[in-house]
């Protein structure tokens, strides 16, 4: 189970790069390119990266490079040499002493020695076809008569890149969030065992859409998670603010304030003590680091490891305090951040006006923008942010912030947003003033939140142990484990973002319905009628195929994971997304893609209501299970994720020691099954903030909000539920 960061070593890549007669014609698709002949060879220290686009029958392609300053002069921000080939130039200058790894080539994201970085890259002729080295930047000085063959281009899985941003606010979003990437992690790990499992090994997930290349100060090569992470100040427990990747940020020196000429009193807390797990992995850490000593050292006996994980599964069942206590990933220094002046107790940052405050007159939105920008400027072609919220407390108007920032900077980049919440959120209110503030609270953050994204997915029950299926044992009392159900089904949706494209509307031979983040919000704001906020179903897992008593049906095994939504809704405009991975066919036999595709159309042909439209992704690969993962399987759960027939009777709860994968299904839908949910949050900003001597008028000015602000967003909700009164006076008609 050992984290997988460093195990992308640095590596080649060959191509076989070969050209063809039809060459001569600077414009002939796909043999060629371009023949960039008018730009004069220059030669300066100042390069700007390029961005060449393909597009023909196969779909769109990418190439990047770099290009001297001088040159530029010579190109418009956008190039379009003709209807097929486009040159996009960035205004991202790096030297040319050595090879920045914060361009990769989306071909090889494993860095390569700066020495190895090419300077010219080979003119090609008609001899027979060679191999070229393809570092992690290709530093090209294109000369007059570089030719670049289309065949360059179409080697291996070369599409545009489709980058997703991460970002996560508040402590459980962060614990949702811990799982995700643990996920991630995990299957990194798992395909580069020699002997692991071929599905795993070969899950066509390209898993650079989530992950960034870098190296340490000490040049040793990183693959980290492209996230923004935001939290209370001192929730990180064991983990350093800069991570784990870099050395430590260096101790506060009171010399540094200079507008402070008084006596400094400094108070530090007692680090916190690394449970079994972390304990274990910084050892795994050290043994992979320390080649001299023996391999007897370094290997432990198989039922001495056996020991060592039950023991770090149970430190994890009853002593989890911070999401870190069970994150395997190891995160950029610039990933974590903490608020100020923010408190730890979260009872007492409970309400959308305290998240205002602890950023009002501070720099730490700035800080936080500059930290996201970051990211997102080393990104060729993002498609995306992915945004997961804890918008219980006063992080959802922290997030607010950041979004309305991210709006105006990124115009064109959409976000999907989870706003996530504990079980722990819906504890009885006490008193009066205290339910005005929680209905308050509910409906401006979600005014707000839907307000700056592009689809919004609400995600959290009162109770996970009584709404989902019998085979899930779920102590509702434990983020760490509610939090897994809500990380796995987030993963499994968004799958589809990150399978490899072999081009436009086309599958590979082991997966189906690839999107990117813009597809799935035109899926459901593009229709008959626009909706943006939507449901989200979980079968975890599903039975298998030819279950008998479920006959198959991996509809009837999903249930919903965002609350105040109807049971039963008969919805004919319905639309759907279904992503459906590592499905069994029969016991622990698993399903073909086309076995997966009949299942689902006789499931929806023998439904009595049909959407309106759906859109299915299948994927081999199933959910992998990690060490710190919660003991939440029924007895009933078998080690690929089958229903055992006979469990033993009185048999405790499984979990990662137990089960090694699970198949997973996970729908969005946009459907009528939403409006108790939106309607609840319009009636409560009506009656406690809009009416004539609202009860709650004054909290919502100590909040920051004049009158015409609350009515703008009393306009806002209303505009989401008339789409659904339209939609539903329809649908019943029908």
């Amino acid at each position: 189970m050992t984290s997988a960061l460093n195990s992308f070593a640095a590596s080649k890549l060959s191509m076989n790069a070969a050209t063809s007669s039809s060459c001569s014609d600077p414009h002939t698709i796909p043999n060629c390119i371009a023949r960039l002949d008018t730009i004069p060879n220059l030669s300066d220290e100042v390069y700007f990266k390029a961005t060449m686009v393909l597009k023909d029958d196969a779909g769109a392609r990418a190439i990047f490079m770099s290009m001297p300053e001088d040159r530029m002069k010579y190109w418009e921000p956008k190039k379009k040499i003709n209807k097929n080939i486009e040159i996009n130039f960035n205004k991202q200058p790096f030297r040319s002493s050595r090879c920045p790894s914060a361009f990769p080539l989306s071909l090889n994201p494993k860095p390569l020695p700066p020495a190895t970085c090419h300077r010219r890259l080979p003119s090609f002729s008609s001899s027979p076809a060679v191999n070229y080295t393809v570092p992690s930047v290709l530093n090209v000085l294109l000369s007059p008569s570089t030719l670049l063959p289309a065949t360059f281009l179409l080697q291996q899985k070369l599409l545009k890149m489709r980058e997703l941003v991460t970002i996560q606010v508040g402590t459980f979003a962060n614990y949702v969030g811990s799982h995700f990437w643990n996920f991630q992690d995990e299957l990194l790990g798992l395909a580069e065992e020699p002997n692991g499992d071929s599905i795993i090994k070969n899950s066509c997930l390209d898993m650079d859409v989530l992950y960034r290349t870098g190296e340490t100060q000490q040049g040793i090569p990183t693959y980290s998670p492209r996230l923004l992470s935001v939290g209370f100040q001192g929730s990180l427990g064991c983990l350093n603010l800069s991570g784990s990747l870099y050395d430590n940020t260096s101790p506060f020196d009171s010399k540094d304030v200079l507008t402070w000429t008084g006596n400094v009193s400094r108070c530090v807390a007692e680090p916190h003590k690394k449970n079994l797990f972390l304990q274990s992995l910084s050892e795994q850490e050290h043994e992979r680091l320390d080649v001299s000593k023996d391999d007897s050292y370094n290997q432990m006996n198989g039922s001495q490891r056996l020991i060592q994980d039950k023991d770090q599964v149970e430190c994890l069942e009853n002593d989890v305090k911070f999401w870190t206590d069970f994150c395997k990933v190891q995160y950029h220094h610039r990933s974590l951040y903490e608020l100020n002046s923010s408190w730890t107790d979260i009872q007492k940052f409970d309400n959308y006006g305290i998240g205002k405050d602890v950023l009002a007159g501070s720099l730490q939105l700035e800080e936080m923008n500059e930290r996201l920008r970051y990211f997102v400027e080393e990104c060729d072609h993002i498609q995306g942010f992915q945004f997961l919220v804890d918008d219980s407390g006063g992080f959802s108007s922290v997030a607010a912030e950041i979004l309305e920032s991210a709006a105006d900077e990124y115009t064109n980049t959409p976000v999907m947003l989870y706003s996530v919440r504990d079980p722990d959120a819906y504890a009885y209110a006490g008193t009066q003033k205290s339910s005005v503030a929680r209905a308050l609270h509910d409906a401006v953050s979600f005014s707000r939140l839907s307000s700056f994204s592009k689809l919004m997915v609400p995600v959290g029950l009162p109770s996970l142990r009584s709404a989902l299926s019998p085979l899930l044992c779920v102590d509702d009392q434990k983020p760490f484990h509610t939090s897994a159900v809500y990380a796995a089904s987030i993963h499994s949706i968004t799958i589809p973002f990150r399978m490899q494209m072999l081009g436009p509307a086309t599958d590979s031979a082991d997966t189906t319905g690839a999107m990117d983040v813009g597809e799935i919000v035109h899926t459901f704001s593009s229709q008959s009628w626009q909706n943006m906020v939507t449901i989200l179903d979980v079968a975890m897992p599903p039975s298998s195929l030819t279950d008998e008593v479920k006959q198959g049906n991996v509809l009837r095994n999903l249930r919903p994971l965002t609350p105040e939504v109807k049971e039963y809704d008969e919805d004919l405009l319905a639309v759907e997304s279904l992503v459906v991975n590592g499905a069994l066919h029969s016991g622990n036999h698993r399903a073909t893609m086309s076995q997966v595709k009949d299942s689902v159309f006789k499931a929806y042909q023998s439904g009595t209501s049909k959407p309106l439209f759906s859109h299915l992704s299948v994927a081999p690969c199933p959910l992998p299970i990690p060490l710190p993962f919660p003991s939440i399987f029924a007895s009933s759960i078998g080690q690929h994720g089958e229903l055992i027939s006979n469990p033993a009777q009185g048999a405790q709860s499984r979990g990662s020691l137990e089960i090694e994968s699970i198949p997973m299904a996970a729908r969005l839908r946009s459907s009528t099954a939403i409006m108790p949910f939106m309607e609840r949050r319009l009636g409560s900003l009506r009656r406690y903030g809009i009416t004539r001597g609202a009860p709650g008028a004054e909290l919502l000015s100590s909040w920051g909000f004049g009158k015409e602000e609350v009515d703008e967003m009393g306009e806002h909700l209303s505009k989401l539920l008339t789409t659904f009164d339209t939609h539903s006076q329809t649908s019943d008609s029908d």
